[in-house]
């Protein structure tokens, strides 16, 4: 790809994301304001905010009951076996330094 190639593939990517940029974004049918805008003051910034955190959590996939189960199940056997590891390497060290000190 010669030099002039590449320079206009990336001009007309630039000119491409720099379009885009000024068109407002839209989210689930609603046109968002920018969130640090001069025009609002905090109490409104805080409530885009909170439409803004409204409109994602709607996209969110939620786990069914049985999901939620079953990962509460294995997060809790990971806790107990990690947990079972750390008391035996520590009771060993325990043995180990009572016996180079005692």
């Amino acid at each position: 790809m010669g030099k002039k190639k590449k320079e206009k593939v990336v001009d007309k990517a630039y000119k491409k994301v720099s379009d885009k940029s000024k068109q407002p974004v839209k989210a689930s049918g609603e046109v968002l304001k920018g969130v640090k805008s001069p025009k609002l003051n905090w109490v409104e910034q805080v409530k885009q905010f909170l439409r803004e955190v409204k409109v994602e959590l709607k996209k969110v996939t939620w786990p069914s009951k049985r999901e939620m189960i079953g990962s509460t199940f294995v997060v809790i056997i990971f806790v107990v076996l990690v947990a079972a590891y750390f008391g035996i390497i520590d009771l060993i060290y325990t043995i180990i330094i009572g016996k180079l000190l005692g």
